[in-house]
């Protein structure tokens, strides 16, 4: 019940300032460490994770948040979490990971856990819905934004990965 009740709270605005601390920041990380393994999901499971990162989600939206979030983990934590087998908790951490990159300098901090590799493995193999793959680009254009980037970037795959993307699925170009 707490993640649902931290989100809920979270689509305030208010309440999202008051939640942009370290307290709750970790009490968020805690809740999600708390569920089942990842081969034990439940619905409830599920449903908390969903919740989870949807408060996550919110609070990111409010920019003095983000520094705080990406103190505490968060781009690792929303890398590692978007593997899980909902499509809401794939497409809140990569609206997440969004969030997070729109400021400048924190492309680096997602470059460094894995984010363009899990982006692209989101965007091209786990979800099937086209917001989500146009998040994970969106995502993946905001990291290009950083020159100190386009190296290991490259080295990942996000040429082929884009070139793919732009593929219909009937092969003509989108």
């Amino acid at each position: 019940q707490c993640g649902a009740i931290l989100s809920r709270l979270s689509f305030n605005e208010k309440n999202r300032e008051k939640m942009a601390n370290d307290v709750f920041i970790d009490a968020l990380f805690k809740l999600a460490e708390s569920e089942p393994p990842h081969t034990e999901h439940t619905n409830d499971s599920l449903m908390t994770q969903q919740r989870i990162v949807n408060a996550i989600y919110n609070v990111s939206s409010h920019p003095p948040s983000r520094p705080l979030f990406l103190a505490r983990g968060a781009a690792k934590f929303l890398t590692n979490f978007q593997t899980r087998p909902l499509e809401a908790i794939r497409k809140g951490c990569a609206a997440s990971l969004c969030n997070l990159l729109v400021d400048e300098g924190t492309e680096l901090d997602v470059l460094a856990v894995g984010g363009v590799s899990a982006l692209l493995i989101t965007a091209l193999v786990a979800s099937d819905k086209f917001e989500t793959k146009k998040i994970c680009t969106k995502c993946l254009y905001n990291l290009l934004s950083e020159p100190a980037c386009h190296d290991k970037m490259v080295q990942e795959g996000v040429l082929w990965g884009f070139a793919a993307l732009c593929k219909g699925p009937d092969g003509g170009v989108v």
